[in-house]
């Protein structure tokens, strides 16, 4: 399996995520790592975010990742939601997704969004 994407841009235009490929690996693991730069555009409705891989520990299918499904992906389409609203409609999906158990690894969201 491939290491799973923890990046996306939100496209309101066209109501879908794109993938942001990575550009070396996790910032911290390795001090001497080498990173690319890359650059994106955002519209006005637009929104990027990153996360932690425990994100992604949480759910049952790696590839695609919780915020991309159902209830996640309903949560981060409100068209009138702002930053704070979508980092807590990603943290929702992903707390009723694993009920009341403990994270298995730290949770960590960062949202920019142009309006």
């Amino acid at each position: 399996m491939n290491a799973p994407q923890l990046a996306h841009a939100y496209r309101s235009r066209e109501d879908q995520f794109e993938e942001l490929g990575r550009t070396g690996m996790a910032i911290g693991v390795d001090e001497e790592a080498i990173y690319d730069q890359k650059s994106t555009s955002l519209r006005p409705g637009d929104f990027i975010f990153f996360y932690t891989d425990g994100v992604i520990d949480a759910n049952e299918d790696q590839e695609t990742g919780l915020v991309l499904q159902r209830p996640g992906r309903r949560a981060l389409r409100a068209p009138l939601c702002f930053c704070r609203g979508i980092a807590t409609g990603i943290d929702g999906a992903l707390k009723d997704f694993a009920g009341a158990a403990a994270p298995y690894d730290d949770v960590t969201i960062l949202v920019a969004k142009r309006v």
